[in-house]
């Protein structure tokens, strides 16, 4: 009781400043939750992501400074869709692991849900499962735990058979590790489970993505020695495309060799668009000097780089940023991290238009700041309905926060005449039957996007681009939810909602 009492005032007290009209009440009744896994205890939070139930999972490496420092390790949070802890999990919605007490050092650096609502964390020692509840499964590995040596601990990336690679890199070469569905190497990829590549030196894989041809992408930092007559060895930063079976795409390379100092920066995320076919990169390089790169993924070709505070010395424009995330938003990116100066340090979202450009329409002229001393925003997550939730370490504390889902808004300017005029079953299990008024239209296409406007295919027509009366859509590789599709053409646009179950 004495502890519950304490977590109170903690919530009560803190004083929040900045744009705090764009927090989302309903959240906490405050919209943030400040919290530690234990009163005597140090958390650097890693990530949060949002589950299929609406609960939000946030985890960190906790460190316990009294008596039970031995089990210091990963601990990992459930929190409820509106107030308050998950009580089903874990004790009382609270649970930490570690591989034994001499190595409770252990930093969470990704994780994934699987149907049955299991749950699979990768940490810098190795990966960690558990069961609905929060209890280790037994049936993965050794009782839940499985070590890795090689260093491919930054990225986690499941296939649909169940098997799994994870990703990262040593001192000197890339590694991936592939394993089976109950956590032990798969030996019928590269050599007894792992492959390595050695592209440089120092090297380390910061990201990977399956891409829809089933090849994986990868984000990967490295150095090397640029010229023949020059001893020095410059940072570059790379993307690959590799098959599944760990053979390395000819046809797709990506090399961004950086011999300037002030350039020299590591890639830390990315995401896809796949209707441009385009990567949009983070690349860190200064805490002040961080850009994002748009490499087209046909040629390997590097298109753009924007949010660039550029110069010998962008620092001493007072304008400081670190990017740690970034997201596709109702067709528009976000970029999330902190922004901070000598005087103050903001929790920081930016949202921007593809190009580049500033997207103003979002909250105050294009970004949201919130001061909590000593803040660093680790991750968002968008939910269904459009809200943003955050993730960042407060204090030696885990702060979770959650914005408006309206904290854009839409200036979309659609036709006001509606051709669709039959969309049934809806709710829609597979196959969807779409009726559209014969019009001069022409060029139709047919998109779908979840909820938070986050693009998933489109083509749904197939070769029928013509306005022709009756479709058939198939819908079946869509997961229960709720999503928009889109009908384009020219000089026409109309959306409707499906729900598919």
């Amino acid at each position: 009781m004495k502890k519950i009492t304490i977590a109170l005032l903690v919530f009560l007290c803190l004083k929040v400043s900045g744009q705090t009209q764009y927090l989302d009440t309903n959240f906490n009744q405050s919209g943030y939750l400040v919290t530690d896994y234990w009163y005597k205890s140090y958390d650097e939070t890693g990530k949060i992501k949002l589950m299929s139930d609406h609960s939000i999972i946030a985890t960190s490496y906790t460190n316990i400074t009294d008596y039970l420092y031995y089990k210091s390790g990963l601990s990992v949070l459930k929190l409820n869709p509106n107030n308050g802890f998950n009580a089903d999990f874990g004790n009382l919605g609270k649970v930490i692991n570690n591989f034994d007490s001499y190595q409770i050092y252990t930093s969470p650096k990704d994780l994934i849900e699987y149907d049955d609502g299991r749950l699979l964390f990768l940490t810098d020692k190795g990966l960690i499962k558990t069961e609905a509840n929060g209890k280790l499964d037994s049936l993965f590995a050794f009782n839940g735990k499985q070590e890795i040596f090689s260093g491919a601990t930054n990225k986690i990336l499941k296939l649909s058979d169940g098997k799994f690679y994870t990703f990262g890199g040593n001192t000197t070469d890339l590694y991936i590790e592939k394993f089976t569905q109950d956590g032990f190497s798969d030996f019928s990829f590269g050599n007894k489970g792992v492959q390595v590549y050695d592209f440089g030196d120092y090297e380390n894989i910061a990201d990977a993505i399956l891409l829809n041809d089933g090849k994986i992408l990868l984000a990967a930092n490295s150095t090397k020695q640029v010229t023949v007559n020059n001893t020095t060895k410059y940072r570059y930063n790379i993307l690959k495309k590799i098959n599944q079976d760990g053979s390395v795409d000819p046809n797709f390379n990506f090399e961004y060799i950086m011999s300037d100092y002030y350039s020299a920066g590591s890639l830390r995320k990315m995401i896809i668009d796949t209707v441009s076919n385009y990567a949009y990169v983070i690349l860190h390089i200064q805490d002040c000097n961080d850009n994002i790169l748009v490499v087209d993924l046909n040629t390997g070709n590097l298109v753009k780089t924007f949010f660039d505070v550029s110069g010998y010395f962008p620092c001493w424009n007072g304008k400081f940023f670190d990017i740690n995330d970034i997201a596709f938003y109702k067709g528009k990116l976000l970029l999330a991290g902190s922004q901070y100066s000598s005087s103050s340090k903001d929790l920081w979202i930016g949202s921007y238009n593809l190009d580049g450009s500033m997207n103003t329409n979002f909250a105050n002229n294009g970004s949201f700041k919130n001061t909590f001393s000593n803040a660093i925003l680790k991750n968002i997550q968008i939910s269904e309905d459009g809200s943003i939730y955050g993730g960042a370490t407060y204090n030696d504390d885990i702060l979770v926060f959650k914005l408006l889902n309206n904290i854009m808004l839409n200036v979309d300017n659609p036709s006001s005449e509606r051709n669709i005029t039959l969309a049934y079953p809806n709710p829609v299990k597979n196959t969807l039957n779409v009726r559209i008024k014969n019009t001069q239209n022409k060029n139709l296409d047919i998109s779908v996007y979840d909820l938070s406007g986050r693009f998933i295919r489109n083509g749904l027509n197939g070769k029928n681009t013509n306005f022709s009366g009756d479709l058939i859509l198939d819908l079946s590789f869509l997961k229960q939810g709720n999503y928009v599709l889109k009908f384009s053409g020219e000089n026409y646009s109309e959306s409707i909602k499906i729900i598919k179950k």
